[in-house]
């Protein structure tokens, strides 16, 4: 069988040193990914809020009301979580928000919220609407409510 003569000219130290590199530079990229995926530091607030939104918002759709009452405040925390053990027997079938208005330090942002929802028991569709307020926890680096879970009464 023909073998290159560069293949013979490749010493186990040359091709140790190869690989120490190249996993020196897989190194170097996956650090870069992940500080830039860790924490707020460049990354824009509002894209952050749309992000916390968005998953508050599929809490609500699936049922796991406790996961979305954990974004309330801690002032509103413990009426959350007692109101989501109340909402089992609900399912929320979409969530529309109207557009966000944040304020210029973008450390609040405030909108409408129409929370369509079944009730199985009785065979009926409503829809709730709340104006939320969502503030941004410095301490934390996240976003939070400030208010409770939404007022779905059967």
């Amino acid at each position: 069988m023909f073998q290159s003569a560069a293949y013979h000219t490749v010493t186990p130290r040359r091709r140790g040193i190869v690989f120490a590199a190249a996993r020196a530079i897989a190194a170097v990229v996956a650090l870069s990914l992940a500080a830039a995926g860790c924490g707020w530091k460049g990354k824009d607030r509002l894209t952050g809020f749309r992000e916390t939104f968005h998953a508050y918002s599929g809490y609500l759709r699936w049922g796991d009301f406790h996961r979305a009452a954990a974004f309330s405040t801690a002032r509103h925390a413990p009426a959350a979580q007692a109101a989501a053990a109340k909402l089992e027997n609900i399912r929320v079938s979409a969530v529309d928000s109207s557009e966000w208005s944040p304020d210029a330090a973008q450390e609040r942002v405030s909108g409408s919220v129409k929370i369509h929802y079944y009730l199985p028991a009785q065979g009926l569709l409503r829809v709730a609407t709340q104006q939320q307020t969502w503030l941004w926890s410095e301490e934390a680096k996240t976003w939070r409510l400030d208010a409770g879970l939404p007022n779905l009464s059967e």
